[in-house]
């Protein structure tokens, strides 16, 4: 029984190591565009309902290659990250989320709005 559960552990142990390695193989060079403030949902609405925490939304273009993405982030604080500020950062798209590593290795995943085509403008929402 011991020596089971030491080969369970080792396995899960081997496995832990190795998805961060494979989680940024696809990850490619792209731009921040634009960062637009969009207003959030109920933070002027007055009612009875206990305090919530505010939260600030942002629309933030990036461009990678021919496709601009418009995405959303969401953050506590009311101004955009500098760090966003049309900046290269590497991304890596995962069906409706796009997920932005920023300098500094910190990755942000970011819901994917629309996203267009530069050339040929061909306009895709989720």
């Amino acid at each position: 029984m011991k020596r089971g559960s030491i080969l369970c552990a080792l396995a899960s142990g081997v496995l832990l190591a190795t998805l961060p390695a494979t989680a940024e193989t696809n990850q490619q060079s792209a731009t921040v565009v634009s960062i637009t403030n969009s207003p959030a949902a109920g933070e002027n609405a007055l009612s009875d309902a206990p305090l919530r925490a505010v939260t600030y939304l942002y629309s933030i273009g990036i461009q990678q290659d021919n496709v601009l993405y418009h995405t959303a982030y969401e953050s506590a604080f009311e101004n955009a990250p500098p760090v966003l500020a049309h900046q290269p950062v590497q991304v890596s798209r995962k069906g409706g989320v796009l997920y932005v590593t920023l300098p500094g290795k910190r990755t942000v995943p970011m819901t994917i709005e629309t996203h267009t085509i530069v050339n040929n403008t061909i306009s895709r929402s989720y």
